[in-house]
């Protein structure tokens, strides 16, 4: 099955590593796991994806943020960067300032629990190494 957690390979590869063009062909599938509001937990083509069951389909805040700063350390910074403006964009697409524990990847709509403190990470998403806001 492929899960989120197959991708998060990515933190223990350098760049140049024979295994990063292949999961990153998979992180970039529309099929797969580059929905609207990526990056589900599991992927798309799975018979098992469903956006309402929790580690099912639904994208969480904290593996979107292992994600992008694996993908800055490999050297992919314009990846990296349109998925932290999704994920970014993921959080306020209920309008309101309250963090939740996961997201539709389809929809962006807020589910699990609210104010839920891992995605506090947003806070360093909003800032880039210089401290300005990307």
């Amino acid at each position: 099955m492929k899960t989120v957690g197959g991708l998060l390979g990515l933190l223990a590869l350098d760049p140049g590593d024979a295994q990063v063009s292949g999961l990153l062909r998979h992180l970039t599938d529309e099929r797969e796991f580059w929905t609207p509001y990526p990056i589900p937990s599991v992927a798309r083509d799975e018979p098992s994806f469903t956006t309402g069951q929790m580690w099912r389909g639904p994208t969480w805040f904290n593996t979107n943020w292992l994600l992008i700063r694996s993908l800055e350390r490999l050297k992919q910074g314009a990846l990296a960067v349109e998925l932290a403006r999704r994920t970014l964009a993921m959080v306020q697409s209920e309008g309101s300032a309250k963090l939740w524990e996961w997201y539709d990847p389809i929809t962006g709509r807020a589910l699990g629990n609210k104010d839920y403190s891992w995605s506090a990470l947003v806070i360093d998403l909003l800032m880039d190494q210089s401290g300005h806001a990307i």
